[in-house]
């Protein structure tokens, strides 16, 4: 079996996690190239899933998410609490990173986050509305849809997280073809390059107009620009 899975990784099918653990490929969609089939953190959080460790969002994650703080964690942080793990778990060139110290107030997860898929975190940020319905008449309206016998408006807890995966896969993806095009074009400056780069998302058609503004800011951050 190490035989078979060390083919797998040597032909780019397969990315090693962690001891034991492996992730799939996929062709990346921009490149062409060979990258693992989810973000860095959808992975993660699916390793702890299978290795039963429970674990929590680290310190800059829960500011970030609770709006006291505008930066974006760049660093996998997650809390073990009183735990000692030792367990290493990397993607590309980013690698977990531990916390001891358990959060002071209780959070909870959405529920597609739930068992053990905590150190995912939809931003604060990320848009709750990506398609605001336009209804006719001259009264103020509110759109929504009638969900379990609920009237919701907007996305629902796991359509948000859907869509904000989808853009954090896409900017991910994205940094590389930054990088190239910034390479190809040096006379262009960053604000100049991601223009570009956005013109070409924006013929995919992928993300709603909101969702790539917020996509285009993440890659900002990624790029370090």
């Amino acid at each position: 079996m190490s035989r078979v899975l060390a083919k797998l990784v040597g032909d780019g099918r397969l990315v090693r996690v962690s001891k034991g653990v492996y992730a799939k490929t996929r062709i990346n969609k921009f490149t062409g190239k060979l990258a693992p089939a989810a973000t860095f953190e959808s992975i993660a959080a699916e390793t702890f899933r299978k290795l039963h460790i429970d674990v929590s969002h680290g310190r800059l994650a829960r500011e970030y998410n609770a709006g006291t703080t505008t930066q974006i964690p760049m660093d996998g942080v997650v809390s073990t609490g009183a735990r000692r793990i030792n367990r290493k778990i990397k993607v590309g060139n980013r690698t977990i990173k531990y916390e001891k110290a358990r959060p002071t107030v209780a959070t909870t997860s959405p529920p597609c986050l739930q068992m053990g898929a905590s150190i995912v975190a939809v931003p604060h940020d990320f848009p709750w509305d990506t398609t605001p319905a336009a209804l006719s008449g001259t009264q103020p309206k509110l759109a929504g849809r009638m969900i379990d016998g609920k009237f919701v408006a907007g996305l629902t807890a796991t359509e948000r997280f859907e869509r904000w995966n989808l853009c954090e896969d896409l900017a991910q993806q994205l940094v590389a073809v930054a990088r190239k095009d910034a390479a190809k074009h040096p006379q262009h400056s960053h604000d100049e390059t991601l223009q570009r780069v956005r013109q070409g998302m924006e013929r995919k058609g992928w993300v709603e107009v909101v969702e790539m503004d917020w996509l285009i800011k993440r890659l900002r951050i990624m790029l370090g620009w």
